[in-house]
């Protein structure tokens, strides 16, 4: 299975948009780098990693700075990202994720999330008229709390 990650994740790196972000494809709309695929891409690279070879570990690395560097670069007020002219709650959870798993302190982040909890517990998005929107909750908890998707895998003792 490493082996396999870590053969995804040269083909993820061939995927990285110039700016140093990740796209959702390469067609349409899609064709600039976002905050989700970017924190997506991000926590996959940041686990290949680990079982990475040495010079697939430096490529690894030098894709991971890049794309933390994007992420960093498009960030709003340092805690948050925006998509299509509004805040991006879904794409801000997966930023934090990705940055969380690259080693970044992502408690801004953490505290721009727990601004948009809603009253009746979920994360408020700009479509969900002032509740939680159950999709936006769901990819939010984890860094809401802290965490990345990494933190979630169980580790063989």
């Amino acid at each position: 299975q490493t082996k396999l990650a870590n053969s995804v994740a040269t083909s993820l790196v061939g995927l990285q948009r110039p700016d140093g972000g990740f796209g959702m494809d390469q067609t349409g709309d899609t064709l600039t780098s976002s905050a989700d695929a970017t924190g997506i891409a991000l926590q996959a690279l940041a686990l290949a990693k680990k079982s990475a070879s040495k010079s697939q570990a430096a490529v690894q690395q030098k894709s991971i700075i890049a794309a933390a560097k994007y992420l960093r670069t498009t960030q709003v007020a340092a805690n948050h990202w925006e998509s299509w002219g509004d805040v991006d709650v879904n794409g801000t959870a997966y930023a934090a994720m990705g940055l969380k798993a690259a080693g970044a302190n992502v408690t801004a982040i953490q505290g721009w999330l727990k601004t948009r909890i809603a009253t009746d517990g979920g994360l408020i998005t700009p479509w969900s008229n002032g509740v939680g929107d159950v999709f936006a909750t769901a990819q939010g908890y984890v860094p809401l709390i802290g965490l990345s998707y990494l933190n979630l895998i169980p580790v063989k003792k």
